[in-house]
Parts: structure tokens; sequence; C-alpha cells
């Protein structure tokens, strides 16, 4: 008998292990021996505010063109997680700082290769994350008086350099039935290399007939326009304005774009 109730206590203990949910990312510890977990590097406190991811790198340090913006907001002992490009909730997880370097949000791990004031890298099994501090997600200006909505006008000429960064499209204006399903839904455009006054080269995310598409992109200034070329879109547009800050192009009449800037 007794030795029936030890099997059975070996059991569940063996189970309860088999059950542990361990965050991707997280390598499991050798229960072999006890282990002291090394003290965190960081405090929650460290993190507060809100965090756009602005920049992903893969294997080898290359660079990756992604349109699902990765965005966090730490509130206390608390961190809202979202995805930028989807319409989906934010999700509520509680930050956790396990020990050394790691940061734990729901059931994804990270390792804090950085952080200063303003911005912050996090390593997981996939990428290089460098997140920038923001006073506001680009969603949350949208239809806000903060954001000074500009009519376009008559089109003026721009340089490369006043669009190098990337930029979020946080309005879309057309006439009713101008735009169809044929007509491109810019999301973001990223200018990262400036070749000369008229060229630059970066990427460009889009909805085309139902489809999120994400493109390497080359961008031509011509007199009043900007000319777009990617694998599978090429159009001009008129450039409305361009001030470094703000970012309106389209075309009249037809559909106008209104862009904030969110990295450099």
């Amino acid at each position: 008998m007794r030795i029936g109730m030890i099997l059975l206590g070996l059991l569940i203990f063996l189970t309860a292990g088999a059950q542990r949910v361990i965050p991707k990312g997280v390598t499991p510890k050798n229960n072999g021996s006890p282990q002291v977990e090394p003290k965190s590097l960081y405090h929650i406190a460290d993190f507060q505010g809100r965090w756009q991811e602005v920049s992903r790198k893969g294997p080898g340090g290359k660079h990756i063109i992604f349109s699902d913006t990765l965005q966090l907001w730490f509130t206390g002992a608390n961190v809202y997680s979202k995805d930028a490009s989807s319409m989906r909730m934010s999700m509520m997880y509680e930050a956790e700082l396990p020990g050394s370097d790691w940061l734990i949000i729901g059931t994804d791990g990270y390792r804090v290769k950085s952080l200063s004031q303003n911005v912050l890298i996090l390593e997981d099994e996939q990428y290089l994350r460098t997140f920038r501090k923001m006073q506001k997600f680009y969603y949350e200006l949208v239809g806000k008086d903060s954001v000074v909505q500009d009519e376009p006008g008559i089109p003026l000429h721009a340089n490369t350099s006043a669009l190098l960064g990337k930029w979020v499209v946080y309005k879309s204006v057309a006439p009713p039935g101008l735009a169809d399903a044929q007509t491109a839904l810019i999301n973001s455009i990223e200018l990262r290399k400036i070749e000369d006054s008229v060229t630059a080269v970066g990427s460009i995310s889009y909805r085309l007939r139902g489809a999120r598409i994400t493109d390497s992109a080359t961008l031509n200034i011509e007199g009043r326009g900007i000319r777009i070329k990617s694998p599978s879109l090429h159009i001009k547009y008129d450039i409305f304005k361009a001030d470094g800050v703000e970012f309106i192009f389209g075309n009249q009449p037809g559909i106008v774009f209104y862009a904030k800037k969110f990295a450099d």
C-alpha cells in the first residue's frame, strides 16, 4: 500500500512538470540540480511607456522588410501588445523579468540587448527588433484634433531627403466611386537609402484586391510627383506635402493618402 502511494505521488509530480508552460525563446532549465536564477539587470519601471518597432533584422544581421509592426505599451506592471498591421484588440499581459536580461510578455520571451531612454532592442528566436519610444501610437491620433488635417492643394516639388524614413498612413480619402478593389491602398512607405536627390530605395506595404503585400521598392521624384516601382506595383502620385513630419500624396480626383513619420 505504501509503495502504491509513493508511485502515485511520483506520477503526479512528473505530470505537473510536463504541463509547465515554457515561454517561446526561453531555454528550459536542467532540473537535475537546484539553480539560482541571476537577478534581473532591469526593472519594470525602465520600460514604462509606448514602444513602436521600427527595425527588424534576421540571421546574419540582414534587414527584414515587415508590415506587422509590434507595439508594446508598458503601464505599471502590465504591458499591452499589438500587431499594428492588424485590427485585433491589444492583448494585456503582466510583464515579467525572470532574471538577467530576460523579458517575458505572455508566452513570448525576449532578451534585452539594449535599453536607453528612447531606444529598446529585443531579441527573440527569429529576429532582432529595434523599438523607438513614442508619445502616441499612430492609431491614437486618427480623428483627433491634435492631427492637423491639411487639405491637398497644388502639387509641389520635393526632395528625397524630406522623405527618408518610415511613413505610416493614418488616413486615406477618395470621392465616392473613385476607389475600388483594383485601387492599391497604401499602408506604409519606408525609404532607407538615398541614391541621389531624386531616387531612393526602400519598401512599400499596401492592400490590393483584399491581399496585404509588402515589397521592396524604388521611388523616384519626378517634378511634383513620386513614382513607385516594386515587383507588383508601378504607380505615380502627386505630392501635396513633404515637410519631414507629414507626407501627403495621391491623385486628384482620386485617392489621397495622409502619412506620419514614425522612424528615421
